[in-house]
């Protein structure tokens, strides 16, 4: 097995832990519906990496590619479907969806170019790096507030858009992406972009897991400071806030 095969299997055993991780949140609270998506979103991962592991075996792998593009940005959309459940923003589902028939004709379309051509390259991944933008903005147009890791969460979305963005040109400075489909995974720039891809994918995977774990605490903690007739703080909530309230009129000078 080469090395973008290993990293491809790889892919698809971390996207199958990963969409088992979102549905186990869906476990603790069924109205979680951000969870849900994005469960779905790496189902979807897993589909696209069956279809890269298949595509050697096609003689005419045309239908296989775009199918394979359309899965990808597909999950992408799921995704931001579940950001935007996250942040209480409304998903733009009718945006992405037209997007995503637009950019898979475009797709189809550029396979009569030359198979190194910079625009043919620029139509798959463009449309990948847009989806990551998407999300951004939806991370970064929610009301709710911010915190650190949420700030993090943007920059890391930003450089993933940035390395899609790049990716033709790293195939051009590695020699191209194979002389046709079936040679790409035996391609040095699909070891790249496979890793790349990889890197980006965990990283905001584990920051969306963290987040919704810091807000399952969160939920919890509040649940566990009222009392469920009175809907009043009870002693270890009152003491809680109380302290946090004298610290806050330390800090300010206030007596």
């Amino acid at each position: 097995m080469g090395g973008a095969n290993f990293i491809l299997a790889i892919n698809l055993f971390v996207a199958g832990l990963l969409a088992a991780a979102f549905m186990a949140i869906t476990f603790y609270d069924v109205g979680r519906a951000s969870a849900r998506w994005l469960a779905f979103g790496y189902l979807l991962g897993m589909a696209y990496y069956a279809i890269e592991f298949a595509i050697p075996v096609f003689d005419n792998a045309r239908p296989a590619v775009v199918a394979g593009f359309s899965v990808f940005l597909g999950a992408t959309i799921a995704f931001n479907g579940g950001l935007a459940h996250k942040y209480q923003v409304a998903p733009p589902w009718t945006p992405m969806l037209v997007f995503l028939v637009a950019a898979s004709i475009a797709v189809y379309a550029v396979q009569d170019l030359p198979r190194q051509s910079l625009a043919r390259m620029m139509a798959y991944q463009l449309p990948y790096a847009a989806m990551q933008f998407v999300g951004l903005g939806i991370v970064w147009s929610s009301r709710q507030r911010r915190d650190r890791l949420d700030h993090v969460l943007i920059a890391v979305l930003g450089a993933s858009a940035l390395q899609f963005v790049s990716k033709p040109f790293i195939a051009a400075a590695l020699g191209g992406w194979g002389a046709n489909p079936q040679a790409y995974l035996r391609s040095n720039y699909a070891l790249v972009s496979q890793s790349l891809g990889t890197m980006f994918a965990l990283a905001i995977a584990l920051l969306i897991l963290v987040i919704m774990v810091r807000d399952v605490l969160a939920e919890v903690r509040s649940r566990s400071e009222i009392d469920t007739l009175s809907r009043l703080l009870n002693r270890g909530g009152f003491e809680r806030h109380a302290e946090r309230a004298m610290r806050e009129a330390a800090r300010k000078g206030i007596p």
